[in-house]
C-alpha cells in the first residue's frame, strides 16, 4: 500500500495545519486481500459467485503511520489472483 501525506491549512511558517493521509493499494497487496476475501466468504457461508456482495471491507496495517486501514473492494476484481474464488460455486 503507498502512504501519501500532505499538510493542509498550515500558514506560510507551516504551523497550525493537519497532516491527512491518502491510501491506495498496490498490486503487492491482493494476497493478504484474497486472503480476506476468502475468510469473509467461508465466514459467511457465501458459496455461489451469485451471492458475492458489491463490496467488502479488507483492513491493511501500514507500518509507516502505525494504522489499520480499512478498504472496500470488489471481490470480482481479485478472481484472477485465487483459483478457489474463481470455481466458487461451480460445483
Amino acid at each position: 500500500m503507498r502512504c501519501y501525506k500532505e499538510l493542509y491549512g498550515a500558514d506560510a511558517d507551516g504551523n497550525r495545519g493537519q497532516w491527512i493521509y491518502e491510501y491506495e493499494l498496490e498490486p503487492s497487496d491482493s494476497d493478504e486481500i484474497v486472503r480476506q476475501i476468502e475468510y469473509y466468504l467461508k465466514d459467511n457461508g457465501i458459496n455461489h459467485k451469485d451471492d458475492y456482495p458489491d463490496g467488502i471491507e479488507v483492513t491493511l496495517f501500514n507500518p509507516y503511520t502505525d494504522d489499520n486501514v480499512q478498504f472496500t473492494v470488489d471481490i470480482k476484481d481479485y478472481l484472477w489472483k485465487s483459483k478457489q474464488l474463481e470455481n466458487y460455486g461451480s460445483l
